[in-house]
């Protein structure tokens, strides 16, 4: 056996570079499809759209979750597109870990979803012992299509759609 061959560093380095910006295109390819799925934020009654808010993809899964930056987190069925409000930086946000999307079938954030939100960070007055998450509302179809709210989440989702920080 002959000595081991072992790559330069430079070489080393260009691969290293190639598969960061293989990563970055793919995430930006499934970005682009969640984008086109969506057209704007997902959120029921959201007052983005009024506003002019602008729109983000958000992730199902956060690196600090234990999603895997090498892509499977970076995929359309984990995408989903919100406005800067709801995803980072209302009160009742994804950041703020009071607003999770659940997918109501296997296709993921491509299928129908429910909303639910953290009942103290909507109504700030609850005891903690009448705290926890309620679903909010439930797309039957596909994206924009909302199955008729109860009264409690019409109100909870009017009041949300005030955008109050």
């Amino acid at each position: 056996m002959g000595p081991h061959w072992k790559p330069s560093r430079t070489a080393r380095k260009i691969a290293q570079t190639q598969t960061r910006l293989d990563r970055q295109s793919h995430e930006r390819r499934e970005k682009a499809l969640a984008r086109r799925r969506d057209r704007f934020c997902r959120f029921p009654l959201c007052g983005c759209r009024r506003l002019g808010l602008a729109t983000e993809v958000s992730h199902q899964v956060h690196k600090s979750q234990g999603g895997n930056p090498a892509g499977d987190r970076s995929r359309a069925n984990g995408l989903i597109l919100l406005c800067r409000h709801r995803h980072q930086d209302g009160a009742v946000s994804r950041h703020a870990g009071t607003l999770r999307a659940v997918a109501l079938t296997p296709e993921g954030m491509n299928g129908p979803i429910a909303w639910e939100v953290d009942a103290s960070a909507v109504y700030p007055k609850l005891k903690p012992f009448e705290t926890g998450w309620f679903e909010i509302a439930r797309e039957e179809g596909g994206p924009q299509h909302w199955l008729l709210f109860t009264a409690e989440q019409r109100a909870a989702l009017e009041l949300l759609a005030e955008m109050r920080a």
